[in-house]
C-alpha cells in the first residue's frame, strides 16, 4: 500500500478543506516524537491535530514555510491512501 503525508487546513468557519502540504519528506520518528500515536497507531495512519504548542516544532521540519493561523484554520497531519487501491481483497487465482 502507498501512502502520503500530508497536513490538511480546514477553514474554522466553513469547516471547507483549502489546502493539502505534501510533507512525504518528513521522517516518519520525527513526527512520531512531536504527535507520540498510540500503539495502536505506530505507523501514524490516523488524524493528528497540530496544536498551537507543535506550531514551532512542525515548522522547523517544512521545506517551506507555512503561516499557521490557528484563529482562521484547522490544521492536521493525515495520511491518505494512493492507488491502486487493493482495500484488502485477495487476488482472484
Amino acid at each position: 500500500m502507498k501512502i502520503e503525508r500530508v497536513i490538511t487546513v480546514f477553514d474554522n468557519i466553513t469547516e471547507l478543506l483549502t489546502e493539502e502540504i505534501n510533507i512525504d519528506y518528513i521522517d516518519l520518528e520525527k513526527l512520531r516524537s512531536l504527535f507520540n500515536p498510540s500503539d495502536n497507531d505506530p505507523l501514524m495512519y490516523d488524524v493528528y491535530e497540530i496544536k498551537a504548542d507543535l506550531v514551532p516544532s512542525i515548522s522547523k521540519l517544512l521545506k517551506e514555510e507555512i503561516k499557521f493561523d490557528l484563529q482562521k484554520n484547522t490544521y492536521y497531519v493525515e495520511c491518505n491512501q494512493l492507488p491502486p487501491y487493493d482495500f484488502g481483497k485477495e487476488k482472484a487465482r
